[in-house]
């Protein structure tokens, strides 16, 4: 057993079966059947596989065969525009291909970053000049006010970045980028990459794909509308068709399955030195594999400190604790300060019905204030994990022993 990292998965080490979906894809862009060009939507909330997906696609795409650029924009998110990144990094990944094949190229790029470094009206040629057409007349107001008034130089950069992706293409490579962790950039700065693809990368030859929360989407749309007060179902059309106009091939991947999770777990403990499937239910855990692993390190690093401390604690306990703090961490905090929330949770867990009602409530609990009531209520809904793993008091026999789990489990 060893600590498991959050480094995207290869195709070795695939434990989520994602397998069976990249060959299909790698398929098609060997093929001649897909038409340039393209972009690929990877859909998923944080910590499904996401980047994982895009690593194995990207590493079983042969170096031979295709010209592949990854960019990470969150790296680049105090920049004005992310344009300026994006071609810096397709032309370092150029120069570290081969400096002398693609000379032509790089010295293309270098020409369009200069003219745009030294162009005050930069953001204005990319990241706000998204069109609205056809919704409202508050929205044909915005597309008035950014104006089209850069429309040549927009032109110009098209028509530069289209030269550079043919000269790739007649050095027998097809360009791949492929974009990730948009989900740790802010909502406003995820429409900001979203339009630059739209804007500077619907070129012939290039093939895109991009990795994102659709959530995030309609987050980011909401605060960049917000003067107009559009209602919900306005803002997820606008959410909708900034997608549609972009993504040709929307792919989603499907979280955990439950009858799987603990299928998962043993795959990374493939030794058992942990014992998790005859402690843990699968309706404990949440489907996410980021969050799995993160209560597996837990536990490993917590064993270890048992094992060297001779410590006399229970290990089903531990278990519980560490699924805890990593699926519910500000209830975790609040609970190694209210240590009485164990009895409290335990009892509802075995009765739901007293949280029913505040009289019920209060009646078990010797009318504790209407706050515990409205704060047991949220969390319980909020976090159906805990009936489950609260469920036939596991904690009473250890009540007075609790501050030493903590202690342990949080350092």
């Amino acid at each position: 057993m060893a600590f498991v990292n959050d480094h995207p998965a290869t195709w070795n080490s695939d434990l989520l079966g994602f397998n069976n979906y990249i060959t299909p894809l790698v398929e098609l862009y060997n093929s001649n059947l897909i038409e340039s060009p393209f972009t690929i939507g990877v859909f998923g909330e944080w910590g499904q596989g996401k980047s994982s997906f895009l690593e194995m696609l990207h590493n079983q795409l042969a170096e031979d065969k295709f010209f592949r650029v990854n960019f990470n924009p969150w790296y680049y998110r105090d920049e004005e525009n992310i344009l300026i990144p994006l071609l810096q990094t397709i032309r370092d990944q150029l120069l570290e291909s081969n400096a002398e094949k693609f000379k032509s190229s790089t010295a293309k790029i270098a020409n369009v970053l200069t003219r745009l470094g030294a162009d005050i009206l930069l953001k204005s040629i990319t990241a706000n000049n998204v069109s609205l057409k056809d919704i409202e007349e508050h929205e044909t107001i915005y597309a008035k006010q950014k104006g089209f008034n850069n429309v040549s130089k927009k032109k110009k950069v098209r028509t530069d970045i289209q030269e550079v992706i043919e000269d790739i293409k007649e050095k027998g490579l097809k360009t791949v980028i492929f974009i990730d962790d948009l989900d740790r950039c802010t909502p406003e700065n995820i429409l900001d990459v979203l339009e630059v693809i739209k804007l500077f990368l619907d070129l012939e030859y290039v093939f895109v794909v991009l990795a994102v929360d659709k959530s995030l989407i309609n987050k980011g749309v909401q605060l960049k509308y917000a003067e107009f007060d559009f209602d919900d179902d306005k803002q997820q059309s606008i959410g909708a068709e900034y997608l549609e106009k972009i993504i040709q091939l929307p792919i989603t991947i499907v979280p955990l399955q439950q009858n799987k999770i603990l299928d998962f777990i043993d795959k990374i403990d493939s030794n058992k030195q942990l014992s998790l499937p005859e402690i843990i239910e699968p309706d404990w855990l949440e489907p996410n594999p980021r969050k799995i692993k993160r209560i597996i390190n837990i536990l490993w690093y917590t064993k270890r400190l048992t094992q060297i401390n001779k410590l006399d604690l229970k290990w089903e306990l531990l278990v519980r604790m560490a699924i805890l703090q990593v699926q519910a961490e500000s209830l975790y905090d609040k609970m190694a300060r209210r240590l009485d929330l164990f009895e409290t949770f335990e009892a509802i867990a075995d009765k739901p019905d007293l949280i029913s009602s505040e009289k019920a409530f209060s009646s078990k609990f010797s009318g504790r204030k209407v706050e515990m009531f409205e704060f047991c209520c949220a969390n319980f809904t909020r976090y159906k994990f805990l009936k489950p793993m609260f469920k036939g008091r596991p904690f009473k026999a250890e009540a007075e022993n609790i501050q030493h789990y903590f202690s342990l489990i949080s350092g």
